[in-house]
């Protein structure tokens, strides 16, 4: 048999076997329509971030090598960049469109979300009817109502147990300030009117705008806990504004002058602020055994005793310069029995000093 015949012999066999019209009848529906009813329910967790230019984007969140995702850091273009501004976000398909469910700010709240999503999309995938936890369990649904105070006291006793002090001092805060403010007594009686009530105080007692939108993004987190989930009365166009603050940096001679005008204490506070770059708490909880005299290096480490943990649970090596390596020999020679490098009077440590 010539190639040829062959070929057609070939192409009469495909037609038959792989592209014959009557398949569809075996199993209901065509080749194009068994493609397009198989649903994509895949779920990704992407953080939208305010670009340069003042556009927005959904970009990929950073994961640390410890495997857990970096608090608000996200690649864009390649590169992890840190957005303090930035929200999370459920992106899947409604349809055959793409959709956004924005989730907050917390990066543990949004993975819970995130598995929440693949099993209410799987569930309808396979025809099963699932009432959300949220419907089910919560007291709106069941007729019970829930003290404003009380449930505010287990969230702060919990932050207080599983946060940062910051963090806790802030939500503590807002929470207490809303107490005081709202006649309110039960949770689920809180409307959209009390919300703006209580923007328009907290603007009357002198706060900035952008404190404002942080007193209510704090309450707006406690609102949506898992151990609260009570429905967040505001709607999106209710949300404060503030404008983004350009930052201004020190110019050399604005460093001069302040260090001129400190004394010993606060100059060799600021020059180790200044050359590592250490954070608030990793300054203030810095240890002698901390510093690498010798390879002229700090590590940025755990310290359970004194209840503190690094940010993002993230330790690490910072280089220090030779001029801080000079100055940190001559204040162990006047220091040599103490533990942390700036602590207070009494040994403890600096936490108004390095916060202020």
């Amino acid at each position: 048999m010539q190639t040829k015949d062959l070929r057609v012999w070939l192409k009469l066999w495909l037609n038959i076997f792989c592209h014959n019209p009557l398949r569809q009848y075996t199993t209901g529906i065509t080749r194009k329509e068994r493609y397009n009813t198989v649903p994509n329910l895949k779920v990704s967790l992407v953080l939208r971030v305010k670009l340069p230019d003042g556009s927005r984007s959904y970009c990929k969140p950073v994961v640390a090598s410890n495997g857990k995702i970096k608090s608000l850091h996200a690649m864009v273009k390649g590169q992890p960049e840190h957005h303090p501004e930035g929200v999370y976000a459920l992106r899947f398909l409604r349809g055959s469109k793409p959709a956004y469910e924005e989730i907050g700010q917390d990066p543990a709240q949004a993975i819970v979300a995130k598995r929440k999503k693949e099993t209410l999309l799987q569930a309808k995938a396979d025809g099963i009817a699932l009432v959300p936890p949220t419907e089910a369990a919560s007291p709106k649904t069941s007729g019970l109502k829930r003290l404003m105070r009380a449930a505010m006291d287990k969230y702060i006793a919990d932050t207080k147990a599983h946060k940062a002090r910051r963090t806790y001092n802030a939500y503590a805060l807002v929470l207490n300030l809303f107490d005081e403010f709202c006649e309110k007594k039960y949770l689920e009686d809180v409307d959209r009117d009390d919300l703006l009530a209580f923007i328009i105080e907290l603007r009357a007692k002198g706060l900035a705008p952008r404190t404002v939108a942080n007193r209510i993004r704090d309450l707006k987190i406690f609102f949506a806990n898992p151990s609260v989930q009570v429905p967040w009365p505001l709607a999106k166009k209710d949300k404060p504004r503030f404008t983004e603050k350009l930052v201004a940096a020190y110019s050399k001679e604005d460093l001069m002058r302040l260090f001129a005008a400190a004394d010993r204490e606060e100059y060799e506070l600021f020059q180790f602020f200044l050359c590592t770059g250490g954070r608030e708490q990793e300054v203030e909880f810095a240890t002698w055994r901390d510093v690498n005299l010798t390879e002229g290096t700090f590590h940025v480490c755990e310290k359970l005793d004194l209840k503190y943990t690094p940010k993002d649970k993230e330790e690490g090596y910072i280089p220090i310069p030779d001029s801080v390596v000079t100055l940190l020999g001559a204040r162990r020679g006047r220091y040599p029995g103490t533990r942390l490098i700036f602590p207070t009077k009494e040994g403890k440590p600096d936490g108004i000093c390095c916060g202020s």
